[in-house]
Order: structure tokens, then sequence, then C-alpha cells
């Protein structure tokens, strides 16, 4: 069995596969960012839709 899981040679220790990623400060202000960038836009097209009658299905 231990040959058919370890075909290349390398044996299996518990716990060295996976390493958890490391958090960076960088990474947490592009997320940031970026989510707030979305939420403002989208108070600002559900106020210009309550401020401004649309024609159109589509906002221009």
């Amino acid at each position: 069995m231990r040959n058919i899981l370890a075909s290349d040679g390398r044996e299996f220790v518990p716990g060295s596969l996976t390493v958890p990623p490391t958090a960076s400060e960088r990474f947490d202000r592009t997320m940031v960012l970026l989510c707030g960038w979305l939420i403002l836009g989208l108070y600002i097209d559900g106020w210009a839709h309550r401020h401004y009658p649309i024609e159109t299905f589509f906002t221009p």
C-alpha cells in the first residue's frame, strides 16, 4: 500500500504538506479598498435611481 501512495519515493509525513498562508497588510488594504469601492458604487447607483427618474431599463 505504501508503494501505491508514494510512487515517487517520498514518504508521507503528517502535517508537512500544507502551510497556512501568511496574512499581509497589503492584501488587507487592497480588499478593504475594493470592497469599499463596490459598496460606494452600489450606494451611488441606488441614490441616482431614487432621485432621477430613469426612462429605460439600462442605467446611463
